[in-house]
């Protein structure tokens, strides 16, 4: 990082509707950027009350 510049902060949201197969590979296509020291990456996934919570936290807790 060049000295005196701030990190990149960036949100990333993803919004699950019976998608959670789907929402957990974005999670983790993820995984490289936020290892990456110049960048600040958090993310927030929205379930969309689509019946698939449990599969989505289980695969959230699992994983990350």
């Amino acid at each position: 990082m060049t000295p005196g510049r701030r990190p990149v902060d960036v949100l990333v949201v993803i919004v699950n509707y019976r998608s959670a197969s789907f929402a957990l590979r974005c999670l983790a296509s993820l995984a490289d950027e936020a290892a990456d020291a110049r960048m600040g990456i958090s993310s927030v996934v929205v379930e969309n009350a689509s019946g698939d919570e449990e599969d989505l936290a289980r695969g959230i807790e699992e994983r990350f």
